[in-house]
């Protein structure tokens, strides 16, 4: 089992001796013939606790252990597309997680509290790539990385 996920839901399988009972969180997982069991556990953001136990088919505890799992997900990013607001100036706005850093090319901004952001940088004539990072406070990060074909700006 893993220490830390990425993923809202943990997903993982185990064998225990046939006929046993496998409980998470005092969510019961069946298993098979030959003892194999699946299991999916939902996890909330931070340290979530797992309580397992193995129960033998006449219901008594063979097995109890307790595991932490922490949940820290990438934050989620969308670019919407540049608006180009001068000759050598393109506005790049887009939604984050909440008060996540964002780089645009190096100009930095933090997403308001809704997870909104602008940011306002040089263009030039030809293709521009325009890289965006979101990095939330686990230091998690989301990149965008888009191509435009900037033809009207002014020398």
């Amino acid at each position: 089992m893993p220490e830390k996920s990425i993923e809202p839901v943990l997903r993982f399988t185990g064998i225990v001796a046939p006929g046993c009972k496998v409980f998470i969180n005092e969510k019961e997982f069946f298993s098979d013939l030959n003892g194999n069991f699946n299991a999916e556990v939902n996890l909330e953001q931070g340290s979530n606790q797992l309580n397992i136990k193995v129960v033998s088919f006449d219901g008594k505890s063979i097995f109890t252990t307790s595991k932490k799992v922490a949940y820290d997900p990438l934050p989620k990013l969308e670019v919407k597309q540049p608006d180009n607001i001068s000759g050598k100036l393109l506005k790049i706005t887009g939604s984050t997680d909440p008060h996540c850093i964002v780089d645009v090319n190096g100009h930095k901004t933090r997403a308001d509290g809704s997870g909104a952001f602008t940011v306002t940088i040089p263009t030039s004539a030809g293709y521009n790539v325009i890289k965006v990072v979101s990095t939330n406070q686990a230091g998690k990060s989301t990149t965008v990385q888009k191509t435009i074909i900037e033809t009207n700006v002014v020398q």
